[in-house]
């Protein structure tokens, strides 16, 4: 079984926030394979970099971050996969007409699940509301 864990799981593995506890719940016993992309590696190090120009970081604390998000995707059980693009943005396109408005997901969202699809990952980890309720709505598990 792979998992795929969105943004909002790494950085709050990596970074100190509310859901923080939430995280290390999730990945403390789990014993499977997490999906890590190109796409996971620029969503987190963008919200990093982010948090830093919002001044909610320091670029040190940032550096740290960084480090700690590359040892852990080396040191734990990742599965590295990259999927189809033109099939994702496809899936990602139809997610949209079927589900965007009654679910609201935002673009990166949709993208996000219709990663998930495209390598055939069944359970998807998310503290974000609008792209736990799409991935419910396409028959995904989601984290508790």
């Amino acid at each position: 079984m792979r998992v795929y864990a969105d943004t909002s799981v790494l950085i709050s593995l990596i970074l100190d926030d509310a859901n923080s506890d939430a995280a290390t719940g999730l990945i403390r016993n789990f014993r499977e394979s997490l999906v890590w992309s190109d796409f996971l590696k620029l969503e987190l190090f963008n919200a990093i970099r982010v948090r830093v120009a919002e001044n909610r970081l320091s670029e040190a604390n940032a550096e740290v971050g960084r480090r700690l998000a590359e040892e852990l995707t080396a040191s734990r059980k990742w599965d590295r996969t990259d999927p189809d693009w033109s099939r994702v943005l496809a899936r990602a396109n139809g997610l949209s007409v079927a589900h965007a408005a009654a679910t609201k997901a935002r673009s990166l969202d949709i993208v996000h699940v219709a990663c998930a699809m495209e390598l055939g990952v069944q359970d998807f980890w998310s503290f974000d509301k609008r792209q736990r309720a799409l991935a419910v709505e396409i028959g995904l598990r989601v984290n508790p």
